[in-house]
């Protein structure tokens, strides 16, 4: 697959998606501490505002307590992955990919005060209120012009700026000759209402503006039915605290998982190195799990505490603070070089971190000096 990058692969599935009818946004649209962020950081894998709209929506005969568990099995699963892998990746996913096919079991207690056993499947190819097939909704999108326009059916002067839609045989259309002209603006900004006004709209359209910088169209909000925005206004200000309280609940819930992890990744680097300090093993721990960072703490291998990935981090630090490699690096020497040559002080450190016996269960000095380098 010669000249195939990931880029290429992931631009495809993009164009395929949006003309399946999906609505396709720029990460850093959507990314956190942005006004239209879907997630409260990106150790937050569910868009949980989404995810807990859906569930209401495909279930709106279910009491909210059942809904709430259900987001709660769905975001949590490894509850359901079993002690010996719940906080493996493989085992994770597959508990999900369990609960998507399988249906959520979830216990409440009904209007009665009774307790209930109900599992919330797959949704049907039919819709839950009408019996209708749900039908897949496809953007209208209006753009802001970059040029001058000109309605292709009134014939108006539009000029630079004017929101227009485009029609495969007129062109540009005015929103007036579009019957767009009654709907109101949204804003981006707040997710929920927005993501809610569209969904008590029967017609609605996507705001696009193309920015020179990147070189694309980027949303810049929504066009809504106006009793649709009130209906969306009234549901966010009834479960304005409790969004707030799910977001801090799983913030928390996060930052606890890190710590623990990091004390793990700690504790796995003393097992394999006796020798290295302990505030040592604890810096290393903290430097290579970073949220975010990219670094080898981050991914599955490591968070499984795999001893080749634990490895890697040690020698990382053991380059980086025990050699001249950094110094290296900033008088031009190209990085492998580099690498080698300190690689021999890397590997004496690394030896008087390790047990006399090997900490690698029989492994030769040739075999592990491979990772060294």
């Amino acid at each position: 697959m010669s000249g195939v990058t990931e880029s290429v692969v992931e631009q495809a599935a993009l164009a395929w998606l949006e003309s399946a009818g999906w609505t396709i946004a720029h990460g850093p649209e959507i990314a956190p501490s942005t006004p239209a962020a879907e997630r409260t950081d990106y150790g937050e894998v569910v868009p949980a505002g989404r995810l807990h709209d859906a569930l209401a929506w495909l279930n709106p005969t279910l009491a909210a307590e059942a809904i709430e568990e259900a987001f709660r099995k769905l975001t949590r699963p490894d509850l359901l992955a079993g002690p010996a892998g719940g906080t493996e990746l493989v085992q994770s996913n597959r508990a999900v990919h369990r609960l998507l096919v399988d249906g959520v079991t979830v216990e409440y207690r009904d209007t009665t005060d009774r307790s209930s056993v109900t599992s919330i499947g797959p949704p049907s190819l039919k819709h839950l209120e009408g019996g209708e097939a749900m039908a897949k909704r496809t953007d209208i999108k209006v753009y802001i012009s970059r040029r001058e326009s000109k309605c292709g059916e009134c014939g108006h002067d539009l000029g630079r700026g004017a929101w227009i839609t485009l029609h495969e045989e007129k062109g540009a259309l005015c929103l007036s000759c579009a019957d767009l002209d009654h709907l109101v603006f949204l804003p981006s900004g707040d997710t929920a209402l927005s993501r809610r006004a569209r969904k008590h709209s029967d017609l609605s359209a996507v705001v696009l503006k193309w920015s020179r910088t990147r070189k694309r169209y980027e949303r810049k909000g929504a066009l809504v039915e106006e009793a649709g925005l009130a209906r969306a206004e009234e549901e966010c200000l009834a479960d304005v605290e409790v969004r707030a309280r799910r977001r801090q609940r799983e913030a928390e819930r996060r930052a606890e998982i890190d710590h623990r992890y990091v004390e793990e990744f700690a504790r796995r680097i003393r097992d394999l190195f006796p020798g290295c300090p302990q505030r040592t093993a604890h810096t290393i721990a903290e430097h290579a799990c970073l949220k975010y960072s990219g670094r080898v703490g981050r991914t599955a291998a490591a968070k499984a505490l795999d001893e080749k990935a634990v490895r890697l981090a040690v020698i990382a630090h053991i380059r980086h603070r025990e050699t001249p490699y950094d110094r290296l690096l900033s008088e031009g020497m190209d990085r492998l070089d580099a690498r080698l040559e300190v690689a021999g002080v890397v590997r004496a450190v690394v030896e008087s971190w390790e047990e006399s016996a090997g900490a690698r269960g029989g492994e030769t000095r040739s075999e592990r000096a491979a990772y060294d380098l």
